[in-house]
């Protein structure tokens, strides 16, 4: 079972036409309920209406929505902690708050999810990161890379780690969105780009533009004991680089993960594809500049048959 938020006090789970319900006499309500109280100006009314029309037009569930609202509500309003908001007047300027903040969560969305990752928001559970695994595993990519690219774009829009493990609350929900996208970017190539090198050549240069959050994963086909040189080119502290193995151990489990140096050289420890991920941690668009250079570079294991598939 999923579990989204820490909604306590609004009711969002109540049925849209329950828009209210007894507690100690009091009435409460969602912050994001229809907009048919009549305890609310017509201004509210049409408020309310309007965020739920957007939720539906950008593919996003209802409840999802105010289950972000919610965290996020409770987050910058502790007093509220183990409260309901009411239809009083006395309520008025915190459910105009709860609005502002959905309508904020709607633009976020917008922006940085897809229409597909838009559309599993609530309900994206640990089985997928597992599917996830095995799809980029096939293009010769490790669940790391994967993870990496969305930490990458996750962290700059929310300066603080996912839940662990587990989909615990609606943020880290935005987090399986954003690996979705990443996913369909592996696949399609757009982040994902294989270096081989031409007949009597031993380096190979690689320029790209990154905006912020992204990144790019490179894979090479090599064999263990040739030696490999990275050096990238970029504006000082505004990327990190990774370098994994082809079959992880505990005893070598990367050569680089998440680091800040620009540059790595050393002796390859193991045979099959190598993975060399760069992601952005600036706040504007970055360019950057990658020679990798392998010396002894084998053409019949560059034209030969290719090795297994990731495993991890």
């Amino acid at each position: 079972m999923v579990v989204l938020g820490a909604a306590a006090g609004l009711w969002w789970w109540l049925d849209p036409l329950d828009w209210r319900r007894s507690l100690g006499g009091e009435s409460v309500v969602s912050g994001g309920s229809q907009g048919e109280n009549p305890a609310f100006s017509e201004a509210e009314r049409n408020r309310k209406q309007a965020l739920r029309d957007r939720a539906q037009s950008l593919g996003v569930d209802h409840a999802y929505l105010v289950s972000l609202t919610d965290q996020f509500f409770f987050e910058q309003n502790p007093d509220r902690q183990g409260t309901q908001l009411t239809d009083k007047p006395e309520d008025a300027d915190r459910r105009a708050e709860w609005d502002g903040i959905a309508a904020a969560n709607l633009d976020l969305l917008a922006a940085n999810l897809s229409a597909e990752a838009r559309s599993r928001l609530g309900r994206y559970n640990p089985t997928d990161r597992d599917r996830w695994q095995r799809q980029v595993n096939q293009l010769y990519v490790s669940s790391k890379a994967l993870e990496d690219l969305t930490n990458a774009r996750f962290n700059q829009l929310f300066p603080r780690p996912p839940q662990g493990g587990f989909v615990e609350t609606a943020v880290d929900q935005i987090w399986y969105g954003l690996a979705q996208d990443r996913l369909n970017a592996l696949t399609s190539g757009e982040a994902l780009q294989e270096i081989r090198f031409e007949p009597g050549t031993f380096s190979q240069q690689l320029t790209g533009i990154l905006a912020p959050g992204e990144g790019q994963v490179y894979i090479l086909n090599l064999q263990a004991g040739q030696l490999m040189r990275i050096n990238l080119q970029a504006p000082p502290e505004s990327t990190l680089l990774s370098l994994y193995v082809p079959l992880p151990t505990p005893e070598v489990p990367y050569l680089l993960a998440q680091a800040p140096e620009n540059t790595w050289a050393g002796e390859l420890p193991q045979s099959g594809y190598y993975e060399i991920v760069v992601v952005s941690r600036a706040q504007e668009p970055i360019p950057y500049r990658m020679t990798v250079a392998v010396d002894n570079v084998i053409e019949d294991i560059l034209n030969g048959p290719e090795p297994p598939a990731k495993a991890n």
